[in-house]
């Protein structure tokens, strides 16, 4: 095995992708005009992701001799859980003690919806179509019907 896809090797060059990734997070969402494709810090992230996960599941196969998706998965369960779960609880402490008690319910919905991997305006009782950013209406909304970019007509499940 390579000594630079070994598990648990300090790789400099992803630590530095993921602090530019978080940097472009974060001047989209401080200043989103300056930034104007948005997306770019979560595309690197998704590249970081893809490439460590195709070297962990490699690294598996070969020690392994298969790969295990139960075994992939329960890791993985086991080490981002608990830091989603104070995630959460931050959230809901910090709206709790820093925020009016109007946005609370909000918070706590959002929180769930989060907590369910539901979109965060999707919740029951709470309709919502997704738009995308001021030019047009995004393909899908709530229901899960899609509408055509070029018509108004439905076409089918998203």
């Amino acid at each position: 095995m390579r000594d630079d896809i070994a598990p648990g090797v300090f790789r400099p060059e992803i630590q530095g992708l993921r602090g530019l990734a978080v940097a472009f997070v974060m001047i989209f969402h401080i200043w989103p005009a300056a930034l104007p494709g948005g997306y770019v810090g979560v595309d690197i992230f998704f590249v970081i992701s893809g490439f460590l996960i195709t070297g962990l599941v490699t690294r598996m196969a070969l020690s392994e001799g298969g790969i295990s998706l139960v075994g992939f998965y329960t890791r993985r369960v086991r080490r981002l859980l608990p830091a989603a779960i104070v995630t959460f609880l931050v959230t809901l402490a910090g709206t709790l003690l820093f925020v009016s008690d109007a946005w609370w319910e909000e918070t706590a919905r959002q929180v769930i919806a989060s907590a369910l991997s539901c979109r965060t305006g999707g919740l029951p009782g709470r309709p919502w179509i997704i738009s995308a950013p001021r030019t047009r209406r995004a393909p899908c909304n709530i229901s899960g019907r899609c509408r055509s970019r070029s018509s108004s007509t439905s076409s089918g499940r998203c």
